[in-house]
């Protein structure tokens, strides 16, 4: 049977996977968040001394700067590390509403600073579900900032959200909309392969972390684009019955 060999294929290249690139990773890994967590800390502990006596934008923004390159190499190591090693799933009930909302709360300092505009729109009553809240949220954010950084001069980012109950499986659809560059047809179809990416210094882990976290979940993600208008990615997550 075809799905049974795709299976074991999967299976091996997965297990392979692990093999080769975990201890290289803890290692990396281990070497490279030392350094960072002293550095976050000290332009943390010098923008909180300093900002009121020195009363100087550039100051600041420097050290805001600071931090914030870090917690991008952060972000960066943590994908890498579910990826060679993907964490152990803790599924409990728990609330997508909430979730919706925190995300967008997590990165209001970049929509702020990029002047993009949000739409939001989904039922006050949409359904809970089990979950892993700390690596589905990850997920999300994942997503979220891949379509912020489309849209380094402005734009509009609109998340919507809807229930489909009578649904065969019963489902919640999950849309997140840019008005960014847009993506070719030749490019559309590897994204969420690992390592592949189109931006400048980018990894290309972030959306393979994201398709392999919403497929734990029992869902699926795709995306839609057209280059100069936008991209949307598209997220079913099945509703057990």
């Amino acid at each position: 049977d075809f799905s049974d060999i795709l299976n074991l294929t999967r299976q091996l290249y997965e297990s392979e996977r692990a093999r080769v690139m975990e201890p290289l990773v803890v290692g990396l890994t281990h070497q490279i968040r030392q350094p960072l967590t002293v550095v976050r800390a000290a332009a943390q502990y010098t923008l909180e001394t300093f900002k009121t006596t020195l009363r100087s934008k550039d100051f600041q923004e420097t050290m805001e700067s600071i931090i914030q390159n870090v917690d991008t190499v952060n972000d960066v190591i943590i994908n890498l590390l579910h990826f060679s090693k993907p964490s152990p799933y803790t599924m409990k009930k728990g609330s997508l509403l909430e979730l919706l909302e925190r995300g967008l709360r997590l990165v209001r300092t970049q929509i702020k600073e990029q002047k993009v505009s949000v739409q939001k729109e989904w039922p006050k009553d949409l359904p809970a579900t089990l979950m892993d809240e700390k690596l589905l949220l990850h997920a999300y954010v994942n997503l979220l900032v891949n379509a912020l950084q489309s849209m380094t001069q402005g734009g509009r980012l609109t998340v919507t959200a809807s229930c489909q109950e009578n649904s065969v499986p019963p489902r919640v659809c999950i849309a997140i909309e840019d008005t960014g560059k847009g993506i070719s047809k030749e490019h559309l179809c590897k994204l969420g392969q690992p390592f592949f990416t189109t931006k400048n210094g980018g990894v290309g882990l972030g959306l393979a972390v994201a398709e392999g976290i919403i497929g734990a979940h029992n869902g699926k993600i795709h995306f839609e684009s057209q280059e100069n208008q936008g991209t949307k990615a598209l997220i079913e997550l099945y509703l057990p019955s």
